[in-house]
């Protein structure tokens, strides 16, 4: 169900009506490959407003998606309950990115908004940068790295700019058209690569490597790496969920797809090499990475939670595969040292404890220990 936003207006016409031309268009263009792309964005499910979609993790805190609904602030060490940031008036709370104590809050349903909170006080973030309206198409992503924030688009142009270390956002701004669309971004630390899933044409989907410049501001494709993925994977979900999601760990680079988890050897951006794919049992939807643990999670053909040994980057291994909720539909995941949060749409939050990961053989279990700590839904 779409929130209609009150104080923002756009002129496109509704998201069924978009869809339903590109699956006319696309019968004209493509044949086959392109009818079942354009029928996977017309029936693909979409976020509920209060529903956990994304989530990233720094310290003691976690902090959610919830559409319209703002933020949900996950305290990690233990608290009872959960607590709601609310967003400046109709705003939705989309995709988010961490870096440099600032919380980037990409909403990325059209006409698409970005702002910035200050994590000085990481349990109460401020308001630092009101929304600024960026270019967000049908599915969009967001990260942020060494003074660089970049917006992939999705059906949009992706868009890059300077933050400041108070969080505000440079006025200018370059963008670019990578293919017909770019569902996700990811910036490595250094703030001079990005990582992005990129539709071609057809069903040819790839990972497109970006140079990155910030005096000038200035973007270049140094690079491409196929993927042998369709993209409209079973348990992903719009708008800012689309199921080609990338990670790092240092310099391997993790891509979660229905094909399983690929690991790349990024050390050198512009030549990414294939170490190992690693097949799953669920259809992979995203992935974290921290040290040498991977979590991927899906929900077809049941949603799970699944811990991969990375240590090894050629022959990584499943150490666990941990059955969630009923009802979930897993679509995000972050990590920290001691504890894997998953974001499940209508089941919420759940934050797994990672004490025991290692101290038994892998297995298939209904919980991590006994069950996750399922955090309450805030207001309630």
């Amino acid at each position: 169900m779409r929130v209609r936003r009150m104080g923002r207006q756009s002129t496109a016409p509704p998201r069924f009506l978009r869809c339903l031309a590109r699956v006319a268009l696309a019968s004209l263009l493509g044949g086959c490959s392109w009818i079942g792309l354009g029928w996977g964005e017309l029936t693909y499910p979409t976020t509920a407003r209060g529903e956990s979609a994304n989530v990233v993790a720094v310290g003691r805190y976690a902090y959610a998606t919830m559409g319209a609904d703002g933020v949900e602030i996950v305290d990690l060490s233990g608290e009872p309950a959960s607590r709601r940031m609310e967003l400046p008036d109709g705003e939705s709370a989309d995709d988010l990115a961490i870096a440099d104590g600032l919380l980037f809050v990409l909403d990325a349903q059209p006409p698409g908004a970005l702002s910035v909170y200050s994590l000085a006080d990481p349990g109460s973030p401020a308001l630092a940068q009101p929304p600024v309206p960026v270019d967000v198409g049908s599915f969009s992503g967001v990260s942020a790295a060494a003074g660089l924030v970049v917006v992939s688009g999705g059906t949009a142009p992706l868009s890059l700019r300077r933050y400041r270390a108070d969080g505000r956002l440079d006025a200018e701004s370059v963008t670019a058209h990578l293919g017909r669309g770019q569902p996700d971004v990811l910036l490595a630390a250094n703030g001079r690569d990005a990582f992005v899933s990129t539709h071609e044409n057809g069903p040819r989907f790839l990972l497109t490597v970006l140079e990155l410049g910030a005096q000038p501001l200035a973007l270049r494709a140094i690079g491409t790496h196929a993927l042998d993925s369709y993209g409209f994977t079973p348990g992903g979900a719009a708008p800012a969920n689309f199921p080609i999601e990338l990670a790092l760990a240092g310099d391997l680079l993790l891509v979660a797809s229905a094909s399983g988890l690929e690991i790349l050897d990024a050390s050198d951006p512009a030549a990414l090499r294939s170490l190992a794919r690693l097949p799953l049992a669920v259809k992979a939807v995203n992935v974290a990475a921290r040290g040498g643990l991977a979590a991927v999670v899906g929900s077809s053909p049941t949603p799970e939670l699944v811990l991969v040994d990375i240590a090894n980057p050629a022959a990584p291994s499943v150490l666990r595969t941990i059955l969630l909720p009923p009802g979930a539909r897993a679509t995000g995941v972050a990590l920290t040292d001691t504890q894997a949060v998953v974001a499940a749409h209508a089941v919420g939050t759940l934050v797994y404890e990672l004490d025991t990961v290692r101290s038994s053989a892998p297995a298939r279990s209904g919980g991590w220990r006994s069950s996750p700590r399922r955090r309450a839904r805030a207001g309630s």
